[in-house]
Order: C-alpha cells, then structure tokens, then sequence
C-alpha cells in the first residue's frame, strides 16, 4: 500500500508529521494535477518495497530536503536542487558535525568537474555556492544555523538541527 496525502498548504511541520505517520509522499499545488499525480503513483508502485518508510527524507529545523527529488522545502515553498547545490547539501549531510575545508571540498567528487584548479582558485565559487545553499535553507542566511561558518577553517553541517 501506498500513502499519499494531497494538501492544499501545508505547512513544513505538517509535512514532515505526515512522513513520521507513514505517508509516503506529501502531494501539494500545482503537483496535485492529474497527469503528474498518476506518473507519481505509478513510480511509487514500482519502486520496491511499498511498506518501507520513506527514508531518503532529512529534516533540518523544519527543512525538509527530499533526496529523491532532489528538491528542499522551506516554509511551504519548494525548491528544487539541481548539479553543484544538491551535491554540496549531499556531501555536508554525509558529513554532518564535521568541519569542511576548502581543502577537502576541493578534493571531493563534488568539484572533479570544476575549473578550478586550487583552493585559493576555488574560494570565491565555494563562498557564492554555499551562500546560494544558505538562501534556500537558512530561515536567516545572515545568521546561519544549518550549515555554518568555522573561520579560517571552512564549514560544518550542525547536526543538533536535524
């Protein structure tokens, strides 16, 4: 059996109740259109084990980042996560509580691809990536909770929000 619950406005806190109770998907707006909501249910049949809780769901003070969709809701608004932005939230929540250097960002599979070749080269395009994160996960991205800064040293993912 497949649980789908369709919302009009949900509020996050709601959602992710819904996800504790066994809901495997939370369905809102302009996704409840027919077309969309058959191809969901239809994906939701096929994948595995209908019965096992959803567990690709992580919530971060009332944030909930959706690793199948790839997409992240904040205060009834979602946003979807595509490339570099997805990749970096992945890796800081495969790595939660532990500091991230420059370093160490610039040796992950996450920037195999990028142009830059040093830390020093790569400063900037970390800053504006995990600035644009902030923007999209942070309640106060001037006064960021989830995802923090340790001077001079790097970042770190608190987990003491999730």
């Amino acid at each position: 059996m497949v649980l789908i619950a369709l919302m009009g406005n949900v509020k996050i806190s709601g959602e992710a109740k819904l996800f504790d109770n066994g809901v495997n998907d939370v369905i809102t707006g302009e996704q409840a259109c027919p077309r969309i909501l058959t191809r969901r249910i239809k994906v939701h049949l096929r994948s595995g084990n209908p019965f096992q809780p959803r567990s690709n769901v992580v919530i971060l003070k009332g944030v909930v980042v959706d690793f199948e969709r790839r997409e992240v809701r904040r205060n009834g608004q979602i946003y979807r996560l595509r490339g570099l932005l997805f990749d970096l939230l992945k890796y800081f929540l495969d790595n939660a509580n532990r500091i991230i250097s420059r370093e160490e960002l610039l040796r992950s599979p996450i920037w195999v691809d990028s142009v830059c070749s040093t830390p020093e080269d790569g400063g900037k395009t970390f800053d504006v990536n995990i600035s644009k994160l902030r923007k999209i996960i942070e309640s106060d991205p001037a006064k960021p909770q989830i995802i923090t800064s340790v001077r001079g040293v790097g970042w770190q993912l608190v987990t003491d929000c999730l």
